[in-house]
């Protein structure tokens, strides 16, 4: 008698206090028990719901695997935000691969139903385990010099 465990190469989770959709043309992605898939689009896209705090195991046998984030929840104030700003964000995986630094993203705000503004949106960083600082001004800092590198500034 022999047993197999599989383990995931990477796991995603929302460390947002919002729900989160979560799209991936990558057919390797499970869903944490409290999330559930939510549809499979014409595109075989696979959409996420991620609660705060659950996860996305992804099984993959690539170097890396691709995503794109929405804020799920309803706004009550404000503007609604739409798809992140840079469209497919490829995240590599495996011991030899890592994100070097925190990405920085944006949730665009939208004007009318699926129209992007031209600027501003809801901020928000991808980063590995390790990269998680509990220090705040660390991560205020690096925001400060992703934006003086990209000539923009965080309109949130």
């Amino acid at each position: 008698f022999v047993e197999f465990f599989l383990q995931p190469r990477a796991i995603l989770q929302n460390l947002l206090h919002v729900n989160l959709l979560l799209k991936t043309p990558m057919p390797h992605t499970i869903s944490s028990t409290v999330c559930k898939a939510k549809e499979i689009d014409e595109k075989n896209e696979v959409v996420h719901i991620l609660e705060p705090f659950s996860e996305v195991e992804v099984y993959t046998p690539g170097c890396s695997v691709v995503f794109s984030f929405k804020c799920a929840d309803a706004t009550t104030g404000g503007l609604s935000t739409e798809w992140n700003d840079v469209g497919w964000i490829d995240i590599p995986i495996g011991k030899s691969r890592s994100l070097k630094y925190p990405l920085r993203c944006l949730f665009p705000f939208t004007q009318k139903k699926n129209e992007s503004l031209k600027s501003g949106g809801s901020e928000f960083f991808i980063m590995e385990s390790n990269h998680f600082w509990k220090d705040t001004d660390r991560i205020d800092s690096y925001s400060q010099e992703q934006s003086a590198l990209s000539g923009k500034g965080s309109n949130h």
